[in-house]
């Protein structure tokens, strides 16, 4: 039981260069905008991929402090 548990957290633990080459692709996106980062600018595509990175880095708590994830639903009480 005890190895099973190095194992699997061996293969999911994210280590420090993963991290910031998450971080980095935010920042990218961020200075680069939709058209210069996903292809044919993809708004679905890229929705996924952030919300992707930014689920991952939260889980291992490694995102930003001033990143707000918002569920789609409080997202209009927030802003409409």
């Amino acid at each position: 039981m005890i190895y099973l548990y190095y194992t699997l957290t061996a293969m999911f633990t994210m280590s420090r260069d993963i991290k910031q080459a998450m971080i980095n692709y935010l920042d990218y996106f961020k200075n680069q905008g939709l058209a210069k980062v996903v292809r044919n600018e993809n708004v679905l595509q890229a929705e996924a991929e952030i919300v992707g990175v930014c689920k991952r880095l939260d889980a291992a708590g490694a995102l930003h402090e001033d990143v707000i994830i918002v569920k789609p639903h409080r997202f209009v009480n927030y802003f409409c």
